[in-house]
């Protein structure tokens, strides 16, 4: 691994458990794991959800990061889920419980 020279932080995403095995062999020192939950961004392609996720994180020794659908609402927010009570929020506490080491937040952020 000859780049692993010139560069000490090297990242990728990643889209099964086979590709983070890979990924972590080949010298990744991090990774992003997507989608997890529905987004604007992939419409019409099913997110991959928690137990991917949470089989990512297992496989590897190496920092996981979600991405795909999560908002910044903490667990005792109660605003997001009382303007729509009969829907799931995904939270970045769901994805941190899986054991990533946090989560990439797009669309959340651009309406900061």
């Amino acid at each position: 691994n000859n780049y692993q020279q010139f560069f000490k932080i090297i990242g990728t995403s990643v889209h099964s458990v086979e590709d983070a095995i890979k990924a972590e062999q080949l010298g990744a020192t991090y990774m992003t794991a997507g989608h997890i939950f529905a987004t604007d961004c992939k419409k019409g392609l099913p997110p991959r959800g928690l137990d991917f996720l949470k089989n990512v994180c297992d496989a590897v020794g190496i920092p996981v990061y979600a991405i795909g659908g999560i908002n910044i609402a903490s667990s005792d927010d109660s605003t997001a889920s009382d303007a729509m009570p009969d829907i799931s929020v995904p939270r970045l506490a769901d994805v941190m419980e899986c054991g990533a080491a946090g989560g990439c937040i797009m669309s959340g952020m651009m309406r900061v």
